[in-house]
């Protein structure tokens, strides 16, 4: 069943080493209630920032309530997870939508990448079974979601660990097969069209076709992140439809009707525009999302015509062909970080940028930004590498072509400083680090807990960095 899955993650080795390498309340303003005295200390449609697990409490998370919640009412709950521990991040982001189709939310703080598997497993569990020991919860109606290395969290948890009712996995997909997995389950995944995992989620939609996992990949336009709360909304009315369709609630036919007039519309404009690969796209909407809530016997049978068209076929066979061009080209650039100078990456990353602004048409434009996006990702795993072995020679290559691709990154900055400090060039540290603040570099406890610059604490420059880092993350909150 899971052949052409496991086919798929050998297929992208490098991705998954990249992305598997008592309580505070704050609450926010508004309207808001208290609950029952067996919630003391929570209030519904306020934003808790910080909740400690009772069994650890170094394992805490955010935590949203909606407005409708109500200990005599049991609620389904999504749980976040992101790629760099920040919590209340994705809450704040969707707070509105928990609201409007009424879910609770909590974001761990202690899930991130680079973590062992059993770190990872606790802090999933600790997360978990706090909420569901604290509030009312409909155990059929537990759904997780994550960002990055946090997506591959959100579906380990589905494919191997509970019971889960739907995942979306924003920006990537799937971890490693590690044993036979669940597949009951829905799952939708949320990719930027810009992301450098845009092929990797584009491939994993289509091999699950047959893996008994109910599946629906949505790109919009974006880059590497977690996508804009109207995406988001995508992922919510996913599971509502979810639930409908298996009687976990009763079908709501005011959501269901703007749903299918919403599509229907999309339907005609891509039809009227001869828009082959758009056309079939929001047919296969219509059938994924209403299939067992509304007919779509219709949809069903104008997709299969659709299938056979040539014309279809011909723009089908055109984006595959595109897909292997990129996968390519990715894999050169892998191989070239070794093998290449500097003066060959000027004059290849040149030419992307050229490639990515003045491309002969869009989907051209994008697949170079796209590959820019996995430079950088691949340059900042170089040198981070190169750095962990002292090997500062190679750390200065990686990091030029880091900054050519993304030169508004403060983690390039930050690599920098650490190189020159290795290099007990400390003044030269200290104008990078100065250069990270000015990006808005926000991880504040990271930089005061990182021994790479334990010599520079003392600095007066050192200090005012800090100051601003700390104003970032601030602002971050």
């Amino acid at each position: 069943m899971f052949g052409n899955l496991r086919a798929l993650l050998y297929f992208y080795p490098f991705l998954l080493f990249l992305a598997v390498s008592a309580c505070n309340n704050n609450p926010g303003g508004g309207t808001a209630k208290k609950l029952s005295a067996g919630n003391s200390g929570f209030s519904t449609g306020e934003l808790t920032d910080t909740v400690k697990c009772k069994n650890d409490t170094s394992f805490t998370y955010a935590l949203y309530l909606p407005k409708s919640y109500t200990a005599e009412k049991e609620f389904p709950v999504l749980f976040f997870f992101d790629a760099h521990k920040r919590g209340k991040l994705p809450v704040k982001k969707y707070k509105l939508l928990a609201n409007k189709y009424g879910y609770m939310l909590a974001g761990s703080y202690n899930s991130t990448n680079g973590q062992s598997q059993a770190e990872m497993d606790k802090a999933v569990r600790m997360m978990m079974d706090d909420v569901l020991k604290r509030f009312n919860i409909n155990r059929k109606r537990i759904y997780t979601g994550g960002f990055s290395g946090g997506a591959r969290v959100a579906v380990y948890v589905a494919l191997f660990k509970r019971k889960i009712a739907g995942t979306v996995g924003c920006a990537a997909g799937f971890p490693q097969m590690i044993s036979q997995p669940h597949t009951g389950f829905a799952y939708i995944a949320l990719v930027g069209d810009k992301d450098f995992n845009y092929l990797e989620l584009k491939n994993l939609d289509r091999s699950l076709e047959g893996s008994g996992i109910k599946h629906f990949l949505r790109v919009y336009d974006g880059k590497h992140d977690w996508p804009p709360e109207k995406v988001m909304d995508n992922a919510f009315v996913f599971f509502q439809f979810d639930a409908m369709r298996s009687k976990q609630i009763p079908v709501d036919r005011n959501l269901v009707q703007e749903f299918a007039k919403q599509n229907n519309d999309s339907i005609e404009s891509a039809s009227k525009h001869r828009n082959w690969l758009g056309l079939a796209f929001w047919l296969n909407r219509a059938v994924v999302y209403l299939d067992g809530i509304d007919d779509v016997e219709k949809e069903k049978e104008a997709l299969a015509r659709l299938k056979r068209n040539p014309q279809y076929q011909k723009h089908m066979q055109e984006e595959i062909e595109r897909e292997k061009t990129e996968h390519e080209f990715q894999q050169s650039y892998v191989r070239a970080m070794e093998n290449r100078g500097k003066d060959w990456w000027v004059n290849e990353i040149n030419n992307l940028i050229t490639a990515s602004e003045n491309g002969d048409d869009k989907d051209q434009r994008l697949m170079n930004t796209r590959l820019l996006n996995y430079l950088s990702l691949v340059s900042y795993m170089y040198a981070t590498r190169a750095l962990r072995s002292n090997d500062t020679e190679s750390a200065d290559k990686y990091l030029a072509i880091y900054e050519m691709v993304d030169p508004d990154n403060p983690e390039v900055y930050y690599l920098q400083a650490v190189r020159f400090v290795k290099l007990k060039k400390n003044k030269e540290a200290l104008t990078e680090l100065q250069k990270v603040a000015g990006h808005s570099f926000h991880e504040y406890y990271r930089m005061t807990h990182d021994e790479n610059f334990a010599a520079l604490k003392g600095n007066p420059v050192f200090q005012e960095v800090l100051k601003e880092v700390k104003k970032n993350s601030e602002k971050e909150k």
